[in-house]
């Protein structure tokens, strides 16, 4: 058995234990899914693509072609990003303001930093944002800070 298959078992494994610990809490159904709804179906997923890696794993990976150098600037502006957003998200922006400045800025990083993508990434980072925000509280009834 190559070390695909074995992480596919594994995990496997794991999924089963997740699945079967959410199903044996006992929740009160306050909301209109049940606590349990979104942890069933990431477990339900995990043990889907786990048997697809029992049956599908080829074991190793082709090395990839070395194309030059490696520059960490992508990986630290995410990082950095990332922390601001969740400081932003702490400290009083809110949800929709600060998701939308997170989405813009991590697109136009995507887009290796070219302005004419700016407006497709705003636009984008609105409407996305307040889809999410709109389906969280009037579907889900959930609060977002």
């Amino acid at each position: 058995m190559n070390s695909d298959r074995w992480f596919g078992a594994v995990f496997l494994v794991f999924s089963l234990v997740l699945f079967w610990s959410n199903e044996t809490l006992d929740t009160p159904a306050f909301d209109l899914l049940g606590s349990k709804f979104f942890p069933r179906v990431a477990s339900l997923a995990m043990i889907f693509l786990s048997i697809l890696l029992l049956v599908l794993g080829k074991g190793s990976v082709p090395k990839a072609k070395e194309k030059g150098r490696i520059t960490y600037r992508p990986a630290i502006f995410f990082v950095i990003l990332t922390a601001a957003y969740f400081l932003a998200l702490e400290f009083g922006l809110g949800y929709r303001g600060s998701t939308t400045i997170y989405l813009t800025l991590f697109v136009f990083m995507l887009s290796d930093y070219r302005l004419r993508a700016l407006p497709i990434s705003l636009a984008t980072a609105v409407v996305s944002t307040h889809a999410f925000y709109y389906f969280f509280e009037k579907f889900l009834q959930l609060l977002l800070p």
